[in-house]
Parts: structure tokens; sequence; C-alpha cells
């Protein structure tokens, strides 16, 4: 019988990004318990995610700032590392002419940013983009103008008619009024 009520389900709650690593080592022990195993020791506390490999952030500035390749600002280069980590270096293959240093109104986003949430990280929707490719929404809205600026570039990439952009850019200001009630 299960926690639930339901033979053979788990319930799991209110897992963030924060606690989600320790919540999915919990419920992968507890499945299984449930099938009859001893869970061995999780490795996903010591193990790096994906651009996660900087033992020392200001060394890998320091180091890294003089090689970028790109000759990015030093400004534009730490946000990179802050918001990609170790996985900074696919975001400026897509600093072409059009976008090289170039942020979205009003914040720190690089539209290159943009282009690689949606081809090398999957983004599907403009709140994709906003809430989880970029920082673009983590102060709150960022702006009708900005906004508008993101919505462009992802319906670029990903084909979309002037309608599904409008739709997109209407459920994202949707998803940041529920969020600040």
């Amino acid at each position: 019988h299960s926690d639930s009520g339901i033979e053979g389900f788990l319930t799991v709650q209110g897992a963030k990004y924060t606690t989600a690593r320790l919540a999915a080592e919990k419920v992968v022990d507890k499945v299984l318990e449930k099938r009859g195993h001893t869970p061995k020791k999780s490795l996903t506390s010591v193990t790096p995610i994906h651009g996660g490999e900087i033992a020392d952030f200001d060394g890998f500035v320091r180091f890294g700032l003089p090689k970028n390749g790109q000759n990015l600002e030093e400004s534009t280069f730490r946000h990179l590392l802050y918001n990609h980590g170790s996985a900074y270096a696919g975001v400026p293959r897509y600093l072409d002419s059009d976008h090289i240093e170039k942020t979205i109104t009003g914040s720190e986003v690089l539209k290159a940013e943009v282009i690689n949430g949606i081809r090398e990280e999957m983004a599907c929707t403009l709140s994709d983009v906003v809430f989880r490719r970029t920082d673009l929404g983590t102060a709150g809205h960022p702006g009708t103008e900005a906004l508008r600026i993101c919505a462009e570039l992802v319906s670029a990439e990903l084909g979309w008619s002037p309608d599904r952009t409008q739709a997109e850019i209407e459920t994202t200001n949707r998803a940041f009024r529920i969020v600040s009630r």
C-alpha cells in the first residue's frame, strides 16, 4: 500500500530547483525500498550539474577572460559565467553581427542567450525562455519592450505566425500576473 492510498503510486510535491536534487534522491530511495532493494549512496550531491564544473569561480573568470575568443567585455563574460557556468562557451557562438553584445532592453540578457536557449536547450515557448533558459524574468516582469524583443527572437527561430507570437506574449504576461499575486 502506498502513501497516497493507491498501490504503485508515489506522490512528490513542492520540489523546486534548490531542493529538487535531494527530493529526487529520496524518491529513488523510496522506490527502491518499495521494490525490495537497498538504495546505494547517491552520487548526485557530489556530481556537478551541467555547467557546474567550476571549483574557483574568481579564478575561472581571471583565467578565462583574456582567452574568451569573442573579446567580450568583462561584465558580459561574468554574466555568461553566472548564468551558464562552465557551459558558457556555447552561447558566444550565437554572437553574430546581429547579436554581438546586444542585450534585451532593460536587462543584461544577451539576445544570443535566447537563441542558445532555443537551439541548444530545447526551449519551445516564450515562457520557457523567459523563466527557465534566461534570467529575463527573474526579477519580475522585464517590461513590454523587453518581452516583445524576446518574443520576436523566439518567433523568428521557431517560425511562429504573428498570432502565435501574440498568444505567447499573453501567456507569459499571465504567468507574471499569477506569480505576482
